[in-house]
């Protein structure tokens, strides 16, 4: 299902309206009919059906196009390495990828992160983005800023934004980052500033640098980056073997949201977070409605997002293993009942703690990439939470 273009705007039709995307600024507005409508334009057929809370396609697609890496971060969720049989840079591989574009493309989704691996190292990458664009899918991309260039700069105009990778802004704390990383990182986003390109921010969050966060928000006012995505460490590739080196404690989960929130309006920086923390922010029981406006909500795994492999794989999230399938596949049964079911329909059919909380049907349950690795199920809910740690809600 193609996007349509309508004057400067893509419009996706959905059950319930329809999602409106825009460039400048960049944003995605859920609509109603009516306002559809308004717009001019004419009534679609999936307005006939039952919204069963499931989109017509993923809105963004994280795309892995390589494992390849230098860096070899002890945490990496994709286990990437050195090892060259891993780049992806024959003519093959660039068929393949510029054939998941147009796969991706044609589902009518909105935007693509790509990433790895270190992509900026796949000699066809800038090639692959400007596919992105040309069929109506805005790329991002996540990188450790190492091989951004003033050679290469002013390709990097292709992305929507670039985001590095960054943990920490001094080498006082070890992360799963190499010493080094924060010197690269910075002559990066400086030169990227430079060339007036987005650029902002994704830092993991563990209990090593959680007391240092003030310092990254701080950081990000001085350079006045468009903004810091925090990403919870996750339990998925290398991260599994130093998974709980890395995990919150019990405080720091409770104290994350506030203490967020706080250095928010301390340094007026734009703060997100990642879709796992969600059970951290219910905790402080916040309005639903708040919540709801705000876009807030917990794991929504093969519904808006998919993760994608550099071997055209396609998962419910990238930090779900085991879970699959040929992307060719997906594109022809994501109306199936039975696609990715265990995500989108998570709780309906279990009887759990989360069962008894108000805020179920935005959380869902948590990140079931740590309910798998701590519990051995997708079926049970995140075991950090706050409400299922203290066994009540």
């Amino acid at each position: 299902m193609k996007n349509r273009i309508i004057n400067d705007f893509l419009l996706r039709y959905e059950k319930f309206g329809g999602i409106i995307a825009t460039n400048n600024p960049p944003a995605l507005t859920f609509v109603d009919k009516n306002y559809i409508q308004e717009l001019g334009r004419s009534s679609d057929l999936l307005w006939d059906e039952t919204d069963n809370g499931i989109l017509s396609a993923p809105i963004e697609a994280h795309y892995a196009i390589t494992d390849y890496c230098t860096l070899c971060c002890s945490g990496c969720y994709m286990s990437s390495s050195d090892d060259i049989t891993k780049l992806n840079d024959k003519k093959e591989d660039v068929h393949k990828a510029i054939s998941i574009a147009k796969i991706l493309s044609d589902m009518g989704i909105f935007h693509v992160a790509l990433g790895g691996g270190e992509s900026f190292s796949i000699p066809w990458f800038f090639e692959l983005a400007e596919c992105f664009r040309k069929q109506n899918v805005i790329p991002n991309v996540t990188t450790n800023g190492h091989l951004i260039t003033p050679e290469n700069i002013e390709k990097c105009k292709v992305f929507g934004q670039v985001n590095i990778s960054l943990d920490m802004i001094t080498n006082d704390v070890k992360t799963s980052r190499p010493e080094n990383h924060f010197k690269e990182a910075d002559k990066a986003i400086n030169l990227l500033q430079k060339y007036n390109i987005r650029v902002g921010i994704n830092c993991v969050i563990t209990n090593k640098n959680f007391d240092y966060l003030e310092q990254i928000i701080s950081y990000v006012s001085k350079k006045n980056l468009v903004d810091i995505e925090f990403l919870r460490f996750k339990p998925s590739g290398r991260g599994k073997e130093i998974y709980d080196q890395m995990r919150l404690n019990k405080d720091q989960v409770i104290d994350l949201y506030p203490k967020l929130k706080k250095l928010a309006r301390k340094y007026r920086v734009n703060i997100k977070l990642d879709c796992s923390f969600t059970p951290f922010i219910c905790y402080h029981n916040p309005p639903k409605k708040v919540l709801e406006y705000f876009a807030i909500m917990g794991c929504d795994a093969g519904n808006w997002l998919i993760g994608v492999d550099p071997k055209g794989r396609a998962s419910p999230c990238s930090f779900i293993e085991g879970e699959d399938i040929p992307l060719e596949q997906l594109a022809n049964s994501w109306n199936n009942e039975e696609t990715f079911s265990i995500f989108r329909n998570w709780g309906k059919d279990l009887n759990t703690i989360c069962n008894s909380c108000k805020y179920l049907e935005i959380c869902k349950g948590g990140c079931h990439a740590v309910s798998r690795f701590v519990n051995g199920s997708l079926n049970t809910p995140d075991p950090e939470c706050p409400f299922v740690v203290r066994g009540y809600v």
